[in-house]
């Protein structure tokens, strides 16, 4: 992990591409915030004395803002590494820890709001209750993860590699964990529905977005955990990149056939940057570059 001058081309392509679609996402995101605490301090003044006003819209703004430095950071730390100056990872890795910890950041800032939530029984609460196994699933995994980078020296590179390993997986399922439930949910099964949303989960398109998920991200999540096992126990380096590179394409390859599910779904398409975590499609490239055998 001496340098990023070993990514192939391919590869450091879809990881800016990936980069990019974050980015772009977060912009949504961010203006949404800023607009939403807006809107409460000139037209709904009573709610500034409310707790949602701070754990749910100033927090959200907060959290928002730090995926937006987060980008800024990461494009910095891929110029300084593949820009002309080619800096090794020991130089640039406090720019990818920060990075990180602002991800953590804000998968946790939401915690205080569902908790809440989860407490006064609100519904749709099975919804709500995946929202929280998402965040344990992504934020302290990303924390440590962000930690370990900082931390980094030469001679711990197989610690930070099993640690990446976990983070990753982390993140698969907490995408896989708040999906499955979000469905559920919809659904009615398990208690109240969104009216907007109801859906009945065996019946026509929405069978195919259920799929999706049930199909598409378990998979990726079981060729994450395999691809991981093989690196960290079996040192099986080839292997293991190409079961981890059909993990990433597999977990965006979800995301693109949400989006394309959702335009002819009804109602969904209004809530498609509002549901999941599109900007994830890009990993497509990324995943069917480490499959080749691309690093």
């Amino acid at each position: 992990m001496g340098t990023f001058k070993a990514i192939s081309r391919w590869n450091k392509v879809w990881i800016l591409a990936t980069v990019t679609s974050y980015a772009l996402f977060s912009l949504y995101w961010v203006q949404n915030a800023y607009n939403r605490v807006h809107l409460d301090l000139i037209e709904n003044r009573p709610l500034l004395d409310s707790s949602s006003f701070w754990l749910d819209h100033v927090f959200g703004a907060v959290a928002d803002t730090l995926r937006i430095v987060a980008v800024i950071l990461l494009l910095v730390a891929a110029y300084l590494a593949w820009g002309p100056k080619k800096l090794p990872f020991y130089a640039v890795k406090k720019y990818l820890a920060t990075a990180i910890f602002f991800e953590a950041i804000f998968w946790l800032a939401v915690l205080p709001e569902i908790t809440k939530r989860i407490a006064l029984g609100r519904d749709p609460l099975l919804l709500y209750v995946g929202v929280l196994l998402e965040i344990l699933a992504a934020g302290p995994l990303l924390a440590v993860l962000g930690i370990k980078v900082w931390k980094y020296r030469v001679g711990t590179r197989s610690d930070l590699i099993k640690m990446g390993c976990f983070a990753g997986i982390g993140y698969i399922f907490a995408m896989w964990i708040y999906n499955m439930f979000r469905w559920l949910s919809m659904s009615g099964i398990f208690g109240a529905a969104d009216t907007r949303l109801a859906v009945n989960l065996f019946s026509g398109i929405t069978a195919l977005g259920f799929l999706n998920t049930a199909l598409t991200l378990t998979l990726s999540l079981t060729f994450a955990i395999t691809g991981s096992y093989l690196l960290i126990k079996r040192n099986n380096e080839k292997l293991a990149t190409q079961l981890i590179g059909i993990a990433l394409l597999l977990f965006g390859l979800y995301f693109a056939l949400y989006v394309l599910y959702a335009w002819f779904a009804p109602n969904e398409w209004a809530f498609v940057l509002v549901l999941t975590q599109i900007w994830l499609a890009p990993l497509i490239g990324l995943g069917t570059g480490l499959l080749k055998g691309k690093t």
